[in-house]
């Protein structure tokens, strides 16, 4: 069946890159666009005319954790001050044999739940980093979303002994057969994944994974074919222990053990030895990150958020780095993503002219594209999958539209896409998930979130309530107080 989607705007790729064409109309045949152009010569079977949409392939959103859903979300934001205001050690750090809220999660809600914010924002492609089971591949496929996971594992983890103390308790067994299930896992996407689920090594961080870890882990990847993508200098936290406790960076360390190279994905790596709050001498990660084909999976909101960033987005292109984007944690609208990608840089940069509209586009599809070795993914072109996104330009925040391509990242950022597909599937139409009701989904997931939030010092190493993990932005009133009767005009 020969289906057409038209747009007032389509960004079709010529062989070097993407180009902007005017109404154009992708025609995909099964999974496959076999015609971009501004006119279909043949017959179609179905036209979908989008009217005043822009028109784009499918993003690939290189980063995310569907375990901080729904139980961490908030307590996720608010970072703890004795740990250089990390944000993860809120939900990973526990008491020594407790189970932290991301392992208490149902996971086929929360599964469901992630995807459908995923791909309602126009993320074709996710990575999922560190979930990996039966109910996340069921997920995938009932929502149509293309998938990369893995499990994570690790040879140590946070415990917290004594109250405020963050200590590492290690584990290499647990390590190697977390690596085991994770291979397994791999195996079982490409069984059950009906296409859609590829699986990866997700190794948790450099400062939780030991050497033969590590060396296992790189070994498995190569014989599985497989991408790897791990934590790296993503914390003030991590880097100071990773220095302390090797006298290297992160990414120096990661080099020397061989776990760089063009099948590594690095989560964040913020802090390099050029960055203002790294303390290291020598200036050279960056060259080292360059030279060795890695890629770095950027996430800017959720750095901001600790009042954090990437020094910078350009730099690290310039360098020669491929930088792509992932929203981590949430919101997971990959087009919000984009837009504190490029004014982040600008800040950092102190350069208006930084962090143009293009780059993060390339990064946000050709850049993660190439981070997973997929060159049928992030381009409309003959030959590469039916992923596609249009976004509605006839929108009053949106105004009057010289160039959708920057409207679409300065203005129309932090909405759904009008409409995806995947695999040549529809997926969202008008804004919404096909067979999803959101109401009914977010009801069942405030009630587990409020499960989950109640039993937080059950688990939590100093013993605190979520509220105290994360206060409420105003104080609670409880009671209102009577107030005296003011005659009007009185004062």
């Amino acid at each position: 069946m020969l289906t057409g989607v038209k747009g007032e705007a389509v960004l079709a790729f010529d062989g070097r890159g993407h180009r902007l064409l005017r109404n154009g109309i992708v025609v995909f045949e099964g999974n496959t666009i076999t015609y971009v152009g501004a006119g279909y010569p043949g017959r179609l079977d179905a036209v979908v005319d989008t009217g005043r949409c822009l028109v784009l392939p499918g993003f690939v959103n290189i980063h995310t954790h569907g375990g901080a859903e729904p139980g961490g979300r908030l307590i996720l934001d608010c970072g703890r001050a004795d740990a250089f205001n990390t944000g993860y050690m809120n939900v990973q750090t526990t008491r020594p044999g407790r189970r932290h809220i991301g392992q208490r999660e149902d996971p086929a809600l929360g599964a469901r739940q992630y995807l459908a914010e995923c791909v309602r924002h126009g993320s074709t492609t996710v990575v999922n980093v560190g979930q990996g089971g039966r109910e996340l591949i069921a997920a995938a496929r009932e929502i149509g979303v293309r998938l990369y996971a893995g499990p994570r594992y690790a040879g140590a983890v946070y415990v917290e002994e004594t109250p405020g103390r963050i200590e590492y308790r290690w584990d290499e067994a647990r390590g190697e057969a977390g690596l085991r299930e994770a291979c397994e896992f791999a195996a079982e996407a490409a069984r059950d994944g009906g296409g859609l689920v590829t699986g990866m090594l997700c190794p948790h961080a450099a400062d939780t994974c030991g050497e033969a870890l590590l060396a296992a882990t790189m070994r498995a990847a190569d014989d599985l074919g497989v991408r790897v993508q791990i934590h790296a200098a993503q914390g003030l936290f991590e880097f100071t222990e990773m220095v302390r406790r090797t006298q290297l960076t992160p990414i120096r360390w990661l080099h020397a053990r061989g776990v760089l190279g063009p099948r590594t994905i690095l989560g964040h790596a913020i802090f390099l030895d050029h960055h203002p709050l790294a303390p290291a001498p020598g200036r050279i990660d960056l060259d080292l990150l360059a030279a060795s084909g890695a890629h770095v999976a950027h996430c800017p909101l959720a750095l901001a958020r600790r009042g954090w960033a990437l020094h910078s987005f350009d730099r690290y292109r310039r360098a020669g780095v491929n930088v792509a984007i992932g929203t981590d944690t949430c919101p997971r609208d990959i087009v919000d993503e984009m837009r504190w990608a490029s004014y982040v840089c600008k800040l950092v940069e102190g350069d208006f002219t930084a962090g143009q509209p293009a780059d993060v586009i390339n990064a946000a599809t050709l850049g993660a594209a190439a981070a997973l070795g997929r060159d049928d993914l992030g381009r409309l072109a003959p030959g590469a999958r039916a992923d596609i996104a249009a976004y509605r330009l006839d929108q009053v925040r949106v105004g009057p539209v010289l160039d959708p391509v920057r409207s679409l990242i300065h203005y129309a950022a932090g909405g759904p896409a009008a409409h995806v597909w995947v695999d040549g599937r529809r997926v969202v139409e008008s804004g919404a998930v096909a067979g999803v009701d959101e109401a009914r989904l977010s009801g069942d997931v405030q009630r587990m979130g409020e499960r989950l939030w109640a039993d937080v010092p059950e688990w939590e190493g100093s013993g605190r309530t979520a509220e105290q993990m994360c206060p409420p932005a105003f104080p609670l009133l409880d009671q209102i107080e009577p107030v005296d009767h003011v005659e009007p005009g009185s004062r």
